[in-house]
Order: C-alpha cells, then sequence, then structure tokens
C-alpha cells in the first residue's frame, strides 16, 4: 500500500482502507441505480471512489479532517459533508438506502444509532474491528454477549461478509477487522426493541423502572411482561441499575424475552 501523504490523525481514529481490497467490498455491496449510498468516515476516498464508479443514484460523505477533504472535494458528484457523523442532522439523510463504511471504530455507536433512524435503509455495509464483530453476532449464549449485541441485533439480522486483514489498513492494525452486512430485520420484536433503546439512552434506569415503563408493557406484549417481571432471575436484579448489569446477566435476561424462559 503506498504511503500516506500527510500524518494521520490520532484523534480521529483514522485508519484507511488499501483502494483495491475497497474496490472489492463495495462491488459485493449489490448496489443499484436506485441506491442513495452514505460513506462515514469517508478518508481519502477509497471507498467513496468505488461507490462513485457503481453509479447509484446518489452519493453523501461524511468527514471530520480538512486534509481528507480536500481530496474528496475531487471526487465528482459527491455530496461531501464536513464534520463527525454524531453531529450530522439524521433529518438530512432520510432519502439514504445503504451505508457502505469504514468509520472510525471508536464511531461505530453512532454509526449504528443513525442507522436506526433512516426510514428507507435496506442494509449497512461496515467495516468494524474485530472485537465489535464479536460482540455484534454474538448469540445470548455466547461470552461475547454485550449492550453492543443487544443495540445491533434488536433491529438488524446480521452476518460477517469477509475477514479484512490488519494489513489492508493504513496504519496497519494489529488483529484482523471484518466487514458485516446489517439488513434491517423486517419485524423486530418489541420488547427487546424497549430493552435496547432503554440500555443506550437511560443506561443509568432501574430494570425494575423499565419492567413497569409503558414502553415496556403495551399490548399485545403485556402477557410476556407480566411473566417477566414475575420471573426469580428477573426479581433478584430489579433494583440494579440497566449499566450495572454483567455481560452475562445481560445476556440471559434477552434469552428470557426471546424465549420466553420465565
Amino acid at each position: 500500500m503506498p504511503a500516506h501523504p500527510y500524518p494521520l490523525d490520532p484523534d480521529l481514529d483514522q485508519h484507511l482502507l488499501d483502494p483495491g481490497l475497497a474496490a472489492d467490498l463495495v462491488a459485493g455491496a449489490e448496489l443499484t441505480r436506485d441506491d442513495v449510498v452514505l460513506d462515514i468516515g469517508a478518508g481519502t476516498g477509497a471507498l467513496t471512489a468505488a461507490i462513485l464508479r457503481q453509479r447509484p443514484r446518489a452519493v453523501i460523505a461524511v468527514e471530520p479532517d480538512p486534509r481528507c477533504l480536500a481530496s474528496l472535494a475531487n471526487l465528482p458528484c459527491l455530496d461531501l459533508r464536513a464534520g463527525r457523523i454524531q453531529d450530522i442532522d439524521p433529518a438530512s439523510l432520510t432519502a439514504v438506502t445503504m451505508v457502505i463504511a469504514n468509520p472510525p471504530f471508536s464511531a461505530l455507536h453512532h454509526v449504528i444509532g443513525l442507522a436506526r433512524r433512516l426510514p428507507r435503509l435496506r442494509a449497512v455495509e461496515l467495516c468494524v474491528g474485530r472485537r465489535w464483530a464479536e460482540a455484534a453476532t454474538a448469540g445470548p449464549a455466547d461470552p461475547h454477549y454485550s449492550a453492543i449485541t443487544l443495540d445491533v441485533s434488536a433491529r438488524f439480522s446480521i452476518a460477517v461478509a469477509r475477514r479484512v486483514p490488519g494489513s489492508a489498513f493504513t496504519p496497519p492494525i494489529a488483529t484482523p477487522a471484518a466487514w458485516l452486512r446489517l439488513v434491517p430485520l423486517a419485524r423486530p420484536d418489541p420488547l427487546l426493541l424497549s430493552l435496547a433503546d432503554a440500555v443506550r439512552a437511560r443506561a443509568g434506569l432501574r430494570l425494575k423502572d423499565w419492567l413497569r415503563s409503558p414502553a415496556a408493557n403495551r399490548q399485545p406484549q403485556r402477557d410476556r411482561m407480566l411473566k417477566l417481571r414475575a420471573d426469580p432471575f428477573v426479581r433478584g436484579l430489579q433494583q440494579r441499575r440497566l449499566s450495572a448489569l454483567t455481560k452475562a446477566e445481560l445476556a440471559r435476561l434477552v434469552r428470557h424475552l426471546q424465549e420466553g424462559q420465565c
């Protein structure tokens, strides 16, 4: 991979993909001419240029580094937004149908938060670090299960499309990354959604208060929630804050929600 033309900024968590690999990843994304594609953390444009070559209806690139913005400005037919993804108004992205991105790994929480708010989204193709990939793809019985798993799996089906070697990045990273494909669930579980929203936005909430919240007790989920509240394991956790639940406790709570073991 050629040397980068300027020092990368550690504060921006920059890790740029090899252009050849970027082109392969985009080719596998099954873009159509009707897609509006969002590239988050576009860097110097390896993924962006590959997306543009597929000729979707529109491409939006988000990038905070002024030096990268200068490179991206040379790409034709690109809607370029300066800033971090958490600073971009989601209301300006409602036309987005695909997210294809190699974002800063430290910003993945914000990326998923945005993806949850895109009404026309049909898929997300995303480069992530190994540990995040292990958590995102974990099942409730997996030791890697965490709040990340809940946040992602409540709304998306998840598959590892490809392993990405650390040498494919500038600068190289120590462990392999993963290219994930996330597809919005057609019928997500409303109780799982409610719990995921509470953990994401109100992690200091006591489990007892979530169990009795209007969002968790809407019909037709009322009977499931009553059974959950009566379960001895869940009753033993009621005074705990969501943020204080261990990974194993959170995973067991989710198993009860999914399998009705209460």
